[in-house]
C-alpha cells in the first residue's frame, strides 16, 4: 500500500480500547480485532496502539464482514495482510531459501545413499521420493499480481 498519497484524514492512531469510538463503529470492532490477532497467537490490550488507515473503508466493509462466515473473512484478512507484507519475501530472500531447501534435499540423498541398513531398491524408490518433493517457499508469483483470473 502506497501511504504517501493519504491524507492525514485518512490515517488515526489510536489505542485499542479508544478503536470502536474513534473509527466510530457502532459494533464492538476492538473486540473483532483481538480475536483476529488471537489466530496469531498476540494478545492486544486496551493501552496498545494501532494505526487504522482508511477508516471509512472499515465502516463500509463492516456490512459486508456480517455477510459472510467468520472463516471466508478470516482467509481474506490474512491473503490481504500478506499480500501487503510480500516485501518481507523478497525474491533475494526467496532465493536463499529455496537454496536452502534444494541443499537439504541434496544433503538427505547422501544420507540415503550412504546409509548401511537400506537395500539397493529401497534406496532408489527413498531418492525418488525425495526428488519429487517441491519446496513452497513464502508465496507463488501469482500472487503478487491484483489480476482475478474469471475464468
Amino acid at each position: 500500500m502506497n501511504t504517501s498519497r493519504l491524507s492525514l484524514n485518512d490515517i488515526i492512531r489510536t489505542t485499542v480500547g479508544n478503536l470502536s469510538r474513534v473509527v466510530n463503529i457502532s459494533s464492538d470492532f476492538a473486540d473483532y480485532v483481538r480475536r483476529l490477532y488471537l489466530f496469531g497467537n498476540v494478545s492486544l490490550t486496551d493501552t496498545d496502539v494501532v494505526t487504522v488507515i482508511h477508516p471509512n473503508n472499515i465502516r463500509d466493509s463492516l456490512s459486508f464482514i456480517g455477510s459472510q462466515s467468520p472463516r471466508t473473512v478470516q482467509n481474506y484478512l490474512i491473503m490481504r495482510f500478506i499480500m501487503n507484507e510480500k516485501t518481507i519475501m523478497t525474491k533475494r530472500f526467496r532465493s536463499m531459501v529455496h537454496e536452502m531447501f534444494h541443499n537439504i534435499r541434496n544433503v538427505f540423498i547422501h544420507m540415503v545413499n550412504q546409509s548401511t541398513w537400506m537395500d539397493s531398491k529401497s534406496k532408489i524408490m527413498t531418492i525418488k521420493k525425495i526428488q519429487a518433493m517441491k519446496g513452497k517457499i513464502g508465496y507463488s508469483d501469482y500472487l503478487e499480481n491484483d489480476d482475478i483470473d474469471e475464468t
